[in-house]
């Protein structure tokens, strides 16, 4: 895994949601998920490289999950994969793992 990042040391963010709905992340990881599940039966549990949705500008950290995880992050569109750490304040961590966090936006 990578993770390439960058600080501008404001709070601001840098890539703003489309009224928190998808990214431009979000379809190129669903591009990914539909290139790789023909395959999933011979994968079985094995991951794949997704792309962190997280909101720096200048991020390009590859997130690996299976497709089953997958699945269950983008079940909800309110949550963004993302790699660990790179949450925002305006962001609930609802799932943290080693390898992948899970975030939505919090009320303000």
């Amino acid at each position: 895994m990578s993770a390439e990042s960058s600080s501008s040391g404001t709070e601001d963010v840098a890539m703003e949601y489309d009224s928190y709905g998808k990214t431009p992340f979000r379809a190129l990881n669903e591009n990914i998920r539909l290139l790789v599940s023909p395959f999933e039966e011979l994968a079985g549990t094995a991951t794949v490289g997704f792309v962190c949705e997280c909101a720096r500008e200048h991020c390009f950290a590859t997130v690996d999950l299976s497709l089953r995880e997958y699945g269950a992050v983008c079940s909800d569109d309110a949550h963004r994969l993302i790699f660990p750490g790179h949450e925002h304040a305006r962001e609930e961590v609802v799932v943290l793992t080693r390898r992948y966090a899970v975030v939505k936006l919090s009320g303000e």
